[in-house]
């Protein structure tokens, strides 16, 4: 006589939904922590980033006395065109060799465009210092820039810039034979602004109360804006910032378009001259005493104007300008 078979066990239908309930449950809690992790991750190679620039910052104003220059023209077009033109190599070619990049700094030719076919090597070359790592499109390559030579080549892009003070005083096509540079320069306010020669003594509110450089998410531009932040240039707005527009403004305008934005009665691409972060609720900051502080959104914009200045005085006299 066979045994009487025993019922098979298996899961009910709501059972097996209720396994799957928990199962999401699990996953959308656990999703925000590691997302959380890694953007901890990414804040803390930020910060890394911005301390050895501020590191290369200190180690060339000890050779040279003044913090580096955020951009100037080759000295033929000073000669040639000291109200047009453009400017140059920007401040990042000049800490090359203090951040161990010695032989990119020696390929780049000084009497010629930073973006002539002279200099396409070191223009297309990446260097992974000065990308945030949470501002992913800034290490991607562009091929759509053309050299005024016809000639295509991958342009490639920085997540950080100097901080020129709280508005652009030196126009870009200035130089010191223009009859109106000596009165701009002197109502530059930043550290690292065009023809800057900052030295430590300069900087009257003291340099942890002074911002060196700082985040400007490249991935925060309109689509399609691969012509600005190149980090070769030292042109305004692509390795130069200003503290005018508060952190982060696309967090704070209502629909603004970057392109011809409006903010303060002033008719301008708002993004492209404001510094910015993918950081969520602010950005990084290198200080010029070498420390990186992280600046919340909310910050009072009395507050961060001075901050972004060498002297408080200079922002109050630029904010009445």
């Amino acid at each position: 006589m066979s045994e009487p078979k025993l019922p098979r066990r298996g899961f009910t239908l709501i059972e097996l939904l209720v396994v799957i309930a928990i199962i999401a449950v699990l996953i959308g809690l656990l999703l925000p922590a590691v997302q959380a992790a890694r953007e901890a991750a990414r804040r803390a190679q930020c910060v890394n980033n911005l301390k050895q620039l501020g590191l290369a910052s200190h180690n060339y104003a000890d050779v040279n006395g003044v913090f580096p220059s955020g951009g100037f023209k080759s000295r033929q077009q000073e000669i040639s065109a000291p109200c047009g033109g453009v400017h140059q190599s920007s401040f990042l070619i000049a800490l090359l060799p203090f951040m161990e990049q010695t032989p990119l700094y020696t390929a780049f030719n000084f009497d010629v465009q930073y973006d002539g076919i002279q200099n396409s090597t070191v223009t297309t070359t990446g260097v992974s210092a000065i990308w945030c790592p949470s501002d992913p499109p800034a290490a991607q390559p562009d091929s759509q820039f053309r050299t005024a030579y016809g000639v295509t080549y991958d342009m490639r892009y920085s997540s950080y810039k100097g901080v020129a003070g709280t508005f652009y005083a030196v126009a870009r096509n200035s130089s010191p034979g223009c009859a109106v540079f000596a009165a701009q320069k002197a109502a530059a306010t930043g550290i690292i602004h065009l023809y800057s020669s900052t030295p430590i003594a300069a900087i009257t509110d003291g340099t942890s109360n002074t911002m060196l450089i700082g985040e400007s998410a490249f991935g925060k531009l309109p689509p399609g804006r691969w012509d600005w932040q190149w980090w070769t240039s030292g042109n305004n707005a692509d390795t130069l910032a200003i503290t005018l527009y508060p952190l982060n403004p696309q967090r704070k305008l209502n629909n603004p378009d970057f392109n011809d934005g409006t903010y303060m009665g002033i008719n301008v691409g708002v993004m492209y001259q404001a510094f910015s972060s993918q950081h969520p609720g602010g950005g990084n900051f290198a200080f010029a005493d070498g420390s990186v502080k992280f600046i919340k959104d909310t910050i009072n914009l009395q507050t961060w104007w001075a901050i972004g200045s060498r002297n408080l005085s200079e922002v109050v006299s630029a904010d009445a300008l």
